[in-house]
């Protein structure tokens, strides 16, 4: 049983982390640089087999970690990862990603903040070549293969990436979090639906 302690908070990052050690210590400084708004950070590492844990213990009290015993995937671990949270917003961030802005998570709080009718957004994802962009899809995997059963939904954007994505926490309880079937791949357009 853990107790958790009651915040006036904006966002609650989270981080499932699997072998990345290199690359989650970047992403929660990135983060840790991040002005004008109240977030926390939790990390959920997925029982990594290389320096993760020694890499994210450094971290001390400016994170909260969770280290499972075996690999729980990535819906799984991001539906542990939110029963922490004090966050008003979710934003769901891969290990792999920076924060290029020091303001990035206020204008993502801001954003959600005043546009009350978005449950669920992406953020722009640029690789690190900067040319390289991941767009939002318009049409869930297989869809126009079976006669676009969707197409009368309210919006253009169909789903949007894992990698970063802000759920308001309200719905992300009420939907019941990620489908823990999914173990790796295919949860993101699976949640995206089901908001």
């Amino acid at each position: 049983k853990i107790l958790i302690e009651e915040k006036n908070l904006d966002i609650s990052i989270i981080i499932v982390n699997f072998n990345a050690a290199k690359d989650v210590k970047n992403c929660i400084e990135s983060v840790l640089t991040q002005q004008e708004v109240k977030f926390e950070i939790i990390v959920v590492d997925n029982a990594s087999q290389d320096e993760s844990l020694n890499v994210l213990e450094q971290f001390g009290g400016k994170i909260h970690l969770i280290k499972n015993s075996e690999n729980l995937g990535f819906g799984k671990a991001n539906n542990l990862g939110v029963k922490l949270a004090q966050g008003r917003y979710l934003f769901l961030l891969n290990p792999d990603a920076l924060m290029l802005n020091r303001y990035d998570v206020k204008k993502i709080f801001c954003f959600m903040k005043e546009n009350k009718r978005f449950g669920l957004i992406g953020t722009r994802i640029v690789k690190a070549d900067g040319k390289d962009e991941s767009k939002p899809n318009y049409f869930y995997p297989g869809e126009r293969y079976i006669g676009n059963p969707y197409k009368d939904l309210p919006g253009k954007i169909a789903w949007v990436l894992g990698a970063s994505m802000i759920i308001r926490k309200k719905i992300y309880d009420k939907i019941g979090g990620f489908d823990e079937d999914f173990f790796l791949y295919g949860e993101d357009p699976d949640i995206c639906l089901r908001i």
